[in-house]
């Protein structure tokens, strides 16, 4: 920890950026957390470094770095801003599906009227699985390391 500690600060990953999870010590042959009561005995201790990046070049380094060590590594990302970023899918997904309702009545001959219903879940009862969702738009992958957001929602709206 102290060999990654020492390169974040190298780095300039500093403060709020870099932060240390508490140790965990766990036998391996129970799967139980616990102390040393047998001397001789080997357990598992992992301790988790949270490094908050700006900058995508940095995490290959840090990464380049983890791999040179002789223990396991596992790192997950996340994105801070995903929630802002699912709700803004949400909304477009619903204008997007009173658009397509809309074309489906004038197509119908009829007038789109209030919405019944809308959720983001498919209706009690339905037999809808996700596979089976026809998606009308598809949109380009940015990098090999984006991740792809994909919102469905479900309305009902009168016709008149």
């Amino acid at each position: 920890m102290k060999l990654l500690i020492d390169a974040c600060v190298k780095k300039g990953i500093q403060g709020g950026d870099a932060s240390l999870g508490m140790i965990r010590v766990q036998d391996p042959s129970s799967g139980q957390e616990g102390g040393a009561s047998d001397p001789t005995k080997k357990f598992i201790v992992t301790r988790t470094l949270t490094l908050r990046q700006k900058e995508l070049p940095l995490f290959n380094d840090m990464l380049a770095l983890l791999s040179n060590g002789n223990g396991k590594v596992k790192y997950s990302t996340y994105c801070s801003r995903t929630d802002k970023i699912t709700r803004d899918t949400m909304l477009r997904a619903t204008l997007a599906a009173k658009d397509k309702a809309a074309a489906m009545a004038t197509a119908l001959g009829a007038t789109l009227g209030p919405v019944l219903c809308l959720n983001e879940y498919p209706p009690i009862g339905s037999t809808i699985k996700d596979e089976n969702v026809i998606v009308d738009e598809s949109s380009a992958v940015v990098s090999a390391d984006a991740e792809k957001l994909r919102i469905t929602v479900y309305a009902i709206f009168e016709l008149l």
